[in-house]
């Protein structure tokens, strides 16, 4: 599990274990007990025929958003944590032509769900909601619930 959760620290989790992440170029802009805001910027590796953001990595942004905040709320706890997401659900409202950036603002949620699973040793799943934002409208362009659920080994 990643102790501290930085931009250095992201790229190195994503070329040894994820490396699919490292096309997307992913950076971390606010990262508080609270939210994690990740962008994703519109290029080659991210864009598809129609000139906008592939909607997988839309999901890829939304699941590293969530999965960072609850890896940030879990290394602060007193047991080790095992994260994982049960499912997911997305609306895509718009075509994101631009850069993306994508704000997860349920820390509080987490840190209670992180709370409840180390007090009752049992898996425990809450939804997690997760808003991708165009970078040069400021518009909504995606709205995610992922699920998440937490275990303490």
């Amino acid at each position: 599990m990643i102790k501290s959760v930085n931009n250095c620290t992201l790229f190195l989790f994503a070329f040894f274990k994820i490396p699919l992440l490292c096309f997307c170029f992913p950076r971390i802009k606010k990262k508080s007990l609270q939210s994690l805001h990740l962008y994703i910027p519109l290029y080659f590796f991210t864009k598809n025929h129609l000139g906008s953001m592939y909607f997988g990595v839309l999901m890829m942004g939304a699941d590293l958003s969530a999965g960072l905040l609850a890896m940030h709320c879990a290394s602060l706890s007193t047991k080790k944590v095992s994260i994982i997401f049960k499912d997911t659900q997305a609306d895509f409202l718009k075509r994101a032509e631009h850069a993306v950036l994508f704000c997860c603002d349920e820390g509080d949620k987490i840190n209670q769900l992180i709370d409840l699973v180390c007090s009752t040793e049992e898996r425990h799943h809450a939804p997690i909601q997760i808003q991708g934002i165009c970078s040069e409208t400021k518009e909504v362009v995606a709205r995610f619930t992922l699920t998440l659920s937490l275990k303490a080994t």
